[in-house]
């Protein structure tokens, strides 16, 4: 058995969230969905999250066509597809 030397010296190691994940913004029609976003998205790294920037303005909650994404990357790639159709991600 390899011994724990992190343990046995009362030690932790973690992988920082930056070389795990990274975020990335598409302008994409306010009227396409999250569910169709994922039904026709193809991207080159795994997307964990979906959130459609909303801005408020007069009392009013407005959906704005900025869609925030979470890549599961250490970097954003620099497009992905929607039902063939290419977006730019730009770094969040």
């Amino acid at each position: 058995k390899i011994p724990n030397i992190l343990s046995e010296n009362n030690y932790k190691a973690n992988i920082p969230s930056t070389l795990i994940f990274s975020y990335g913004v598409i302008k994409l029609d306010n009227t396409v969905s999250e569910e169709e976003f994922f039904e026709g998205v193809q991207s080159p790294c795994k997307i964990e999250a979906f959130k459609r920037i909303s801005i408020k303005k007069n009392d009013n909650i407005i959906q704005t066509r900025i869609v925030e994404l979470k890549f599961v990357a250490p970097k954003i790639p620099s497009i992905i597809s929607i039902f063939n159709m290419i977006f730019e991600v730009e770094p969040s």
